[in-house]
């Protein structure tokens, strides 16, 4: 997938990030992506049954837009501050998409971002991207 590379690869899942996502990570402090780092690839390995809502939280669905628009699962990994959005596709196997990244300030997701992951993981299974 143009623009995306893999991090993590697992029995439950790959785990790939877009050249954004990956540029914003690495400015979030060593302690945020190795927290972050540690949940994606327990996510890899195993999904997300032993990761709990501080650690990996389902954001709620959202619509993908167009006129085949689907309702979008989009989970967050959580840091401290560092968030990475992502839904799962089925591309080549099962595969979550960390599309965006956001350094927060405050616990409260951003709807619009929420909303803006859900069209990009929406428009790669659509095959759009």
């Amino acid at each position: 997938m143009d623009g995306y590379r893999e991090l993590y690869a697992g029995k439950y899942c790959s785990i790939w990030a877009s050249d954004k996502a990956i540029r914003k990570i690495r400015k979030a402090t060593p302690a945020d992506r190795a927290k972050t780092k540690r949940y994606l690839e327990e996510f890899a390995e195993n999904g997300h049954e032993n990761l709990n809502e501080k650690q990996f939280k389902f954001e709620g669905r959202y619509s993908s837009g167009g006129p085949n628009s689907k309702e979008i699962p989009v989970w967050a990994a959580k840091g401290n501050q560092l968030r990475i959005y992502g839904g799962e596709v089925e591309h080549d196997g099962k595969l979550l998409l960390c599309v965006e990244t956001t350094i927060k300030k405050q616990n409260k997701a951003n709807r619009s971002q929420l909303e803006r992951v859900a069209k990009k993981v929406g428009d790669i299974q659509n095959g759009n991207e």
